[in-house]
C-alpha cells in the first residue's frame, strides 16, 4: 500500500512539468552509467550466461528502444552488438547522436509489426508531459495506463493523444541474424512476433517480452518450442505471469548452470 502511494507521488511530480520528466531520464541514465546495473532486474540473466563465443559475436535486437534504457543496460553487462528500433524520430535521433561513436550500436527509426506500411503511432500526454514509453500503434493501448488509481490528483481533461506517422516494417525484412530479441511495444508484441517468424526460425534467439498473455504470445512461441521463464533473485522459474518474461528453448538452458532453474 505504502509503495503504491509513493509511486503515485512520484508520477504526480513527474507530470508537474515536462522538464521534470526529462531531468528524471537524464538522472537515471547517469546513475546506470556509474553503477553498471540494468534498468530492470530481469536483464541480470545475461550475467549468468556461459557463452561459447566472444561476446562481440552476439547480436541483441531491441524493439521499442524508447530512451535507450535497454541499450545501456545490455552494454553495462555484455559487449554485445545492439540493433535497436524506435518509431519516434525525436527519440531515435537522440539515440543515434548518443551512440554515433559506438560501432556496436545501430539505430533504426522504425516500428515493427507484421505489415509494411506507414501508420499513425499514438503518444499519450498528460499535463503536456509526453509518456513516449507508452506510445503504441493501438490508441486504446496507449491510453490503458491512465486512471485515478495511478495518480493522486488524476484529471481526465489533462490527458490527450497526439499522433505521428511512422514507418512500420517486419523484422524479417531486415534479414538480421540475432541471438537475443527483446520487444516492448505496448500491446503489439504478437504482431511483432508474426513479422519476425523467419528470423525466429533461422536464429532461434532468446526472446524477451513484456507482459505476454497465455493465449497470444505464449501460445504463439510454443509453436517454435519456446517456454516462458521469469528471472528473479538469480533464479529462473518456468512461468509467464510477470512484467518481463524470457522465452527459451532447451538449447538456451544449457548456457546456464542447472542450479539456476527452480
Amino acid at each position: 500500500m505504502e509503495f503504491e502511494i509513493l509511486n503515485k507521488i512520484v508520477r504526480q511530480i513527474k507530470v508537474s512539468h515536462p522538464l521534470v520528466n526529462e531531468f528524471k531520464f537524464k538522472l537515471q541514465f547517469l546513475l546506470r552509467k556509474f553503477n553498471k546495473k540494468p534498468h530492470e532486474d530481469h536483464l541480470f540473466f545475461l550475467s549468468y550466461l556461459k557463452l561459447p563465443k566472444p561476446e562481440k559475436e552476439y547480436t541483441f535486437i531491441d524493439i521499442g528502444a524508447n530512451r535507450g534504457q535497454t541499450i545501456q543496460s545490455v552494454l553495462n553487462l555484455k559487449n554485445f552488438k545492439l540493433i535497436s528500433f524506435e518509431p519516434l524520430k525525436n527519440l531515435s535521433d537522440r539515440l543515434t547522436q548518443r551512440y554515433k561513436k559506438n560501432n556496436n550500436v545501430t539505430i533504426f527509426n522504425n516500428a515493427l509489426a507484421n505489415i509494411e506500411e506507414k501508420m499513425p503511432v499514438y503518444i499519450p500526454y498528460y499535463n503536456n508531459v509526453a509518456f513516449d514509453g507508452l506510445c503504441s500503434l493501438n490508441e486504446k493501448e496507449a491510453l490503458k495506463f491512465f486512471d485515478v488509481k495511478r495518480f493522486i490528483f488524476f484529471d481526465e481533461n489533462l490527458l490527450e493523444i497526439r499522433k505521428s506517422i511512422v514507418n512500420v516494417s517486419k523484422l524479417d525484412s531486415f534479414d538480421i541474424n540475432c541471438d537475443f530479441l527483446k520487444a516492448d511495444v505496448q500491446g503489439q508484441e504478437l504482431n511483432t512476433l508474426k513479422g519476425s517468424v523467419e528470423t525466429i526460425k533461422r536464429c532461434e534467439p532468446f526472446i524477451i517480452l513484456e507482459r505476454p498473455s497465455l493465449d497470444k504470445e505464449v501460445a504463439f512461441l510454443q509453436n517454435f518450442n519456446y517456454s516462458p521463464y521469469v528471472f528473479k533473485n538469480g533464479k529462473f522459474k518456468k512461468e509467464f505471469k510477470s512484467y518481463n518474461v524470457i522465452f527459451m528453448m532447451n538449447k538456451h538452458r544449457k548456457l546456464f548452470d542447472k542450479s539456476l532453474f527452480e
